[in-house]
């Protein structure tokens, strides 16, 4: 669907050329939902652009169905590639289902006039992304997140097989981010779509994405989320924080240190104990011997603490917490 042929990207400053990349020789399958990841300044946005020839690369091609980029015109260009920005999209007084329509434009003869079929699309791709109850909303009464289903229904009105979008949760809550990546996940197997995006939720793009574009200084590793993590991409990459833990996936606060403590019972709450204890770091001397076990049941939980064999302590877990911060070195 779409290939990088030795791609340089960057900018012209008077007469030199500013690289942000070594050559870039990568490909995009139709289907999958591949994010585009790396520090701030790598070049993600500068990437998008080119890919969308709304900016020149300064060598190298971009093909699209193996065709070269360069010789589309911006009307064949809009019937396969759509595209979802991060600037401020200021709606006016249009309505959502005029948005919709607005996609349906390249599709449409000299007039621009809707078909009984450009209608039925838009309903359908309402529909498809959740805005079906929001057709006659204007947009500036829409949330954020609400707002980008709308863009991206745009897109998909258009009948785009390629779709680039530029940090589109960047401004959403947490449930709404999760809800995104479902909904993009979601179109691009049922409706085989390519689908390329820029993200700084990492933790977000390595549990949905299936494919991630990991940029490393100046150049692109490709590759599955699992084959980066376990190859060590994903820790060089951010080497400089040293926050990323190959365990979980997750960038940390406090990198986890092994602490010398045995926790027995419920799972969930030992997960939630051992998260207290990296977060309080909480350092408890090897030379004691430490247990803990858990009970659990209808939303209670209590705590056993035992300390070289005795019982010490049975309660909640913030007083378990108050209590070994005495220990702590």
């Amino acid at each position: 669907m779409l290939t990088l042929q030795n791609l340089e990207i960057g900018y012209l400053e008077g007469n030199e050329k500013r690289k942000l990349s070594k050559p870039l020789n990568l490909s995009l399958e139709k289907g999958k939902v591949t994010c585009l990841v790396g520090p701030n300044g790598a070049g993600k946005s500068t990437l998008l652009r080119t890919i969308s020839k709304m900016q020149h690369a300064l060598n190298g091609k971009v093909f699209i169905h193996d065709k070269v980029l360069s010789s589309y015109s911006n009307k064949e260009l809009s019937k396969i590639l759509g595209t979802v920005l991060t600037e401020h999209f200021d709606g006016g007084f249009l309505t959502v289902r005029e948005l919709l329509e607005m996609g349906r434009i390249p599709h449409t003869a000299w007039w621009g006039t809707l078909t009984d079929k450009d209608k039925t699309k838009v309903e359908e791709v309402a529909d498809l992304v959740g805005v079906s109850n929001l057709l006659d909303r204007y947009l500036h009464e829409l949330s954020d997140g609400q707002m980008q289903k709308a863009l991206i229904g745009r897109v998909l009105s258009q009948d785009s097989e390629l779709i680039l979008l530029d940090e589109p949760t960047s401004h959403l809550d947490i449930p709404n981010k999760i809800e995104l990546y479902k909904l993009l996940n979601k179109i691009a197997r049922t409706k085989n779509k390519c689908i390329l995006l820029t993200t700084h939720d990492l933790e977000l793009a390595l549990q949905t994405a299936d494919q991630i574009w990991l940029f490393d200084k100046d150049q692109i590793i490709s590759g599955t989320p699992e084959e980066l993590v376990l190859g060590g991409d994903f820790s060089r990459a951010f080497s400089s924080e040293d926050l990323f833990d190959i365990e979980t996936g997750k960038f940390l606060v406090n990198q986890k240190k092994k602490i010398p403590i045995k926790v027995q019972g419920d799972a969930v709450a030992r997960f939630w104990l051992l998260n207290a204890l990296h977060r309080l770091e909480i350092n408890l001397p090897k030379e004691v011997n430490f247990e803990i076990f858990i009970e659990r049941s209808n939303h209670k939980t209590k705590f056993e603490l035992f300390i070289d064999n005795q019982l010490v302590l049975r309660d909640s877990l913030n007083v378990l917490l108050h209590y070994l911060m005495k220990y702590s070195s």
